[in-house]
């Protein structure tokens, strides 16, 4: 998945390069800081991990996310797109 905030002075061309560069760099083998959030969260105890995710989600229901949690996570925006096997990417975490 791929976040995306276009600006003003942004084109069709200039999204579509962008959304280029960030499909390639999806295809390497580089490991992005949210799979390895995931990696640790799956190592943790599920009891553990279930009340974290509570928690987040009662800060989610009252707006009080850190910004720095959601400032890069796609579900967080006005559009989410998603096809993977389109553009023969690996599934990644998914619920």
């Amino acid at each position: 998945m791929v976040f995306l905030r276009a600006k003003k002075e942004d084109t069709l061309s200039s999204i579509h390069e962008y959304l280029r560069k960030k499909v390639m760099t999806a295809r390497s083998d580089e490991q992005d800081s949210t799979e390895d959030a995931m990696d640790i969260l799956n190592k943790i105890p599920r009891r553990l991990s279930k009340t974290a995710i509570r928690l987040l989600m009662w800060l989610d229901r009252h707006g009080w996310v850190p910004q720095s949690l959601i400032e890069s996570d796609p579900f967080y925006a006005s559009v989410v797109l998603s096809n993977l096997g389109s553009i023969k990417l690996k599934s990644g975490y998914h619920h």
